[in-house]
């Protein structure tokens, strides 16, 4: 077995491919089953260990580590519900390791030319950079050259200087529009302070932030229909749609004042995590630079804030303020609740709707007619003045209770398996945003010669 130290910032999956190619085999099954071999690990006991502690293994470092320096797992795993106080690389995270640990931050393996260049100066072999792979990286940040990339993942277990004439080029318009363009320039800071952290944040303490940013502003922060700005629509006002395809697709297709929870849920959802992009992209929007985020999510949230406690209203005593008040909510007398919001819910909830009259238009005297009178629906409206359809919403609000129950019956099911599909990120060449082919010719064939064997 002839071993290699990972190379700065080389990603887990660049590092295995040279693994693979020194010692002249020809899969990742190959090299996994070597290495356990090497590491002297149990045939029955193999399945226990994952592929991330084998290559940590071989490169000699601590599987924490490994993990935080070689791979995109912990800008991916930064924002979580599950387990957030686990650090990152934990010796407790086997499973989770073994299934997300190598998964890639986007499609396609980027690399820059100028890079290549260098690590065959250097070096004798070009690798792949994790900081090329992360999402929204168009440039490369050392030699602000755009990036080249192929799009297909196992692209990542040979060197990239075999795909310098062979790979599309990032448009240098759309990578400089992109470098000049402080919403992303946030985002990208904000990603790599993320990457470098030992452990995630906790999605309760990061909705509690980003929902009092949001809430000073005067934007929604809850998922009922609302006339106040959404914090999806923001964020399609503030960045390029088509870089916003390359780094959250879904968002970038969503319609104009539509609540859309994974975008919109990370400022009142604390019970799970969206991708890290939606956390991103409003910590971007919300804060004025990455340390003021970062600085904004560690804040010390462990302590409760008091509550104003509510006195429960009686629905008895609702019910008796309500017929004095002639069903007119604005008429109900305050010394029931100090909060009106409070009356008014619990009026709905026991079906009795707002019945005001206006001129002309008397609710009150429709639904009576409809209800005591026994009038048909027409007949009602025309009496009380109001439309037909005014008439039949307050009928439904009557019927209160039963719309609930005929809601909960006919939604959707719920729990494992019934999520939406994950739609992965676009490509440049995807997102209409590249001039390079891969028929495109250029001066960098001497870079294939250059590394023989590698």
């Amino acid at each position: 077995m002839i071993l290699l130290l990972p190379l700065p910032d080389e990603l887990d999956r660049s590092y295995m491919g040279r693994l693979i190619r020194l010692n002249g085999l020809r899969s990742e099954k190959g090299l996994v089953t070597l290495l356990a071999q090497w590491a002297n690990v149990a045939e029955a006991s193999r399945w226990e260990v994952c592929c991330l502690d084998l290559l940590c293994r071989a490169a000699n470092m601590e599987l924490s580590q490994f993990v935080r320096r070689h791979t995109t797992l912990p800008l991916r795993r930064s924002f979580t519900s599950y387990q957030p106080d686990l650090a990152h690389g934990s010796a407790e995270s086997q499973s989770m390791l073994r299934l997300t640990g190598m998964r890639f931050a986007r499609p396609g393996a980027y690399f820059c030319v100028d890079c290549v260049r260098l690590d065959l100066e250097t070096y004798g072999m070009s690798y792949w950079r994790r900081d090329h792979q992360l999402l929204g990286v168009s440039i490369c940040t050392k030699h602000l050259r755009p990036l080249r990339y192929v799009d297909k993942t196992e692209a990542f277990l040979d060197a990239p200087s075999s795909f310098v004439t062979n790979s599309h080029l990032v448009s240098e318009e759309w990578a400089r529009l992109n470098q000049q363009h402080s919403g992303i320039q946030r985002f990208l800071a904000i990603s790599r302070e993320l990457l470098d952290r030992a452990k995630p944040f906790d999605v309760k303490v990061a909705r509690l932030v980003l929902h009092e940013q949001a809430a000073a502003r005067g934007w929604c922060t809850h998922g009922s229909k609302t006339s106040k700005p959404l914090l999806s629509d923001q964020v399609l006002a503030n960045f390029p749609l088509d870089w916003l395809s390359t780094v959250f697709p879904l968002l970038a297709d969503k319609k104009p004042g539509v609540t859309f929870n994974q975008m919109d849920g990370v400022l009142y959802l604390s019970t799970s995590a969206s991708s890290v992009a939606p956390y991103i992209l409003a910590c971007s929007l919300l804060f004025k630079s990455a340390d003021e985020a970062l600085h904004a999510l560690m804040t010390d949230f462990t302590k409760p804030r008091p509550r104003q406690k509510i006195k429960p209203i009686d629905a008895g005593d609702l019910r008796a303020a309500y017929i004095l008040a002639k069903g007119q909510y604005a008429l109900v007398l305050p010394e029931l609740c100090d909060s009106r919001r409070s009356i008014q819910t619990g009026l709905e909830s026991i079906g009795l709707p707002n019945l005001p009259g206006r001129g002309n238009q008397s609710h009150l005297i429709a639904v009576t007619a409809f209800f005591v009178h026994k009038k048909t629906l027409s007949e009602s409206a025309a009496l009380g003045g109001v439309e037909l359809s005014t008439l039949e919403h307050l009928i439904r609000q009557g019927g209160n209770n039963l719309a609930t129950a005929l809601t909960e019956i006919s939604a959707p099911p719920t729990g494992p398996g019934s999520g939406v599909l994950r739609v992965k990120p676009r490509t440049p060449i995807e997102a209409g945003a590249t001039t390079g082919s891969i028929d495109e010719k250029s001066s960098w064939h001497s870079l294939c010669e250059l590394e023989i064997g590698d």
